[in-house]
């Protein structure tokens, strides 16, 4: 009876004390679930359709999570992002878009910082943030390396790194660290005024 009264006493603590391993990446999709849901457009159906667009393609091979996971190695073979050049799926990708302040202010809603650092995307994030700040620039291998470090084959089975593939999320680093390059322009020596 004792061993009863401890196992029901510490085995919730212990199960609370255990963290989803994926409680970001549970987050993010279903804030992009959610946004979805917001337009009144089926977020699966739209991750089914871009697969298909993209195996016809050969963006992808195939929607398996080895190959969601080859798409990153083969971005870096190629030295440039795969994307798709297919009609429909860009009509699909642009119904819904996303920036990365969107999502970590998403997934920050959710969790402290301490565990968005912690979880996959949020090491995934720090790496592309390292790499770019130590380098000055973003490129498909700033992007794509942290991906293969730090997710394996299984991590893609989570809808949160297959829809990452199938809508792109992962150019959301480029945009955020180039947005304001075009508004940067390089300050004349000199000024002179003309007084009349």
């Amino acid at each position: 009876m004792k061993k009863f009264l401890f196992f029901l006493i510490v085995m919730p603590l212990l199960l609370a004390g255990c963290s989803n391993e994926y409680e970001v990446e549970d987050a993010l999709y279903a804030y992009i679930e959610t946004k979805y849901a917001d337009e009144s457009i089926n977020l699966e159906n739209t991750l089914d359709s871009l697969e298909k667009y993209y195996v016809e393609e050969g963006v992808i091979a195939s929607g398996s999570p080895s190959d969601l996971r080859d798409y990153f190695q083969q971005n870096i073979d190629e030295g440039q992002l795969r994307i798709s050049h297919n009609d429909q799926a860009r009509a699909l990708l642009s119904r819904v878009s996303f920036s990365f302040n969107e999502l970590e202010k998403a997934a920050l809603r959710q969790v402290d910082g301490e565990t968005f650092d912690a979880s996959k995307f949020g090491i995934i994030s720090n790496l592309i943030e390292e790499e770019t700040t130590k380098t000055g620039q973003i490129a498909s291998s700033t992007v794509a390396l942290p991906y293969l470090e730090v997710l394996s084959v299984k991590d893609f089975e989570h809808p949160f790194y297959r829809s990452n593939v199938l809508l792109f999320l992962h150019m959301c680093y480029f945009h955020h660290y180039v947005k304001y390059q075009e508004y940067i322009r390089e300050m004349p020596k000199k000024v002179e005024y003309v007084v009349e």
